[in-house]
């Protein structure tokens, strides 16, 4: 498609600190209306932001997914957040961020373990004599 090859060109550009004032605008305009799956079919490199909570698995190749408009890759060493601009919102960070799951709170022991006893063990446990 020529606006494929036409926002090839002005990405190019930029990456290499050539546009002109007037790419800069046309990027910048262009940018904002860009989804990243259609970024990604024009050709256009997307930026990865690593979602740290999510860790890698055993598979030996990167799968690119997508969950409503959000575009992801899941590769071996973890979850990257794909997006065709510099901008990411914290809603699209949590939508693919799993909840912090917290282990319930276990109750301490406030006595101290090994109290002496009344016959001088310490051992938190009365000795007996064998019965006979």
């Amino acid at each position: 498609r020529p606006a494929d090859g036409a926002l090839r060109h002005l990405q190019r550009r930029l990456v290499f600190d050539r546009q002109s004032a007037a790419e800069r605008r046309l990027w910048a305009a262009a940018q904002g209306r860009l989804s990243t799956g259609r970024a990604l079919r024009a050709g256009l490199l997307c930026f990865g932001l690593p979602l740290g909570e999510v860790p890698g698995d055993d598979r030996e190749v990167a799968a690119v997914r997508r969950r409503g408009d959000l575009v992801y890759v899941d590769t071996p060493v973890g979850r990257f957040l794909l997006t065709a601009g510099d901008d990411v919102s914290e809603d699209a960070v949590d939508a693919l961020t799993p909840p912090v799951v917290t282990p319930p709170r276990t109750e301490v022991a406030t006595e101290p373990v090994g109290s002496p006893e009344p016959d001088g063990t310490g051992s938190g446990a009365a000795a007996t004599a064998p019965a006979r």
